[in-house]
């Protein structure tokens, strides 16, 4: 079974559990409560607040990736390379 067709079985297993589309960010255990907390007790760097761990960003709309993905395909194609044989494999 190649890469590809892994990640296809485990997005479409994450989708028909969940019943959303594929999340922005994910545990190591595949579970999305990624919440993030403020720790007023801390100094960030030379005393910056709020000090943030966790990360708030999982609820959010995330469309950067589509630039670099373009990006690259547009390396590949100035390259004139092909990667089919590299996700089939």
């Amino acid at each position: 079974m190649s890469f590809l067709e892994k990640l296809i079985i485990q997005i479409e297993k994450w989708d028909n559990v969940n019943h959303a589309p594929l999340g922005l960010l994910y545990r190591i255990d595949g579970s999305q409560e990624l919440e993030e907390y403020i720790l007023d007790h801390f100094e960030g760097y030379q005393n910056s607040r709020p000090v943030r761990i966790g990360n708030g960003a999982h609820n959010q709309l995330q469309l950067d990736i589509f630039g670099a993905l373009l990006d690259a395909i547009y390396l590949i194609i100035m390259h004139d390379i092909s990667i089919t044989i590299y996700w089939l494999k």
